[in-house]
C-alpha cells in the first residue's frame, strides 16, 4: 500500500450545491439592498415631514409675534 496522488479530475474536490450557494448569497445581497433602499426612502419621507412641521411652527411663531 503506497500513497499515489490523484491526477486530473480525481485530484479536485467537488462540493455539491455550489450553484445553490451562489444563488443564496445573491438573494441575501438583494434582500439587504432592498431593505437599505426601503429604509432610505422612509428616512427621506420622515425628513420631509419634519421639515414641514418645523416650517409650520416657524410660521405660527411669526404670526404670534406679529399680533400684539
Amino acid at each position: 500500500m503506497e500513497f499515489r496522488p490523484g491526477l486530473g479530475e480525481e485530484s479536485q474536490e467537488r462540493v455539491p450545491g455550489g450553484r445553490l450557494v451562489a444563488i443564496a448569497y445573491g438573494a441575501v445581497r438583494l434582500l439587504a439592498l432592498g431593505a437599505t433602499a426601503f429604509i432610505a426612502r422612509r428616512a427621506a419621507k420622515l425628513d420631509e415631514s419634519l421639515q414641514r412641521l418645523e416650517d409650520d411652527l416657524a410660521r405660527r411663531r411669526g404670526d404670534d409675534e406679529a399680533t400684539p
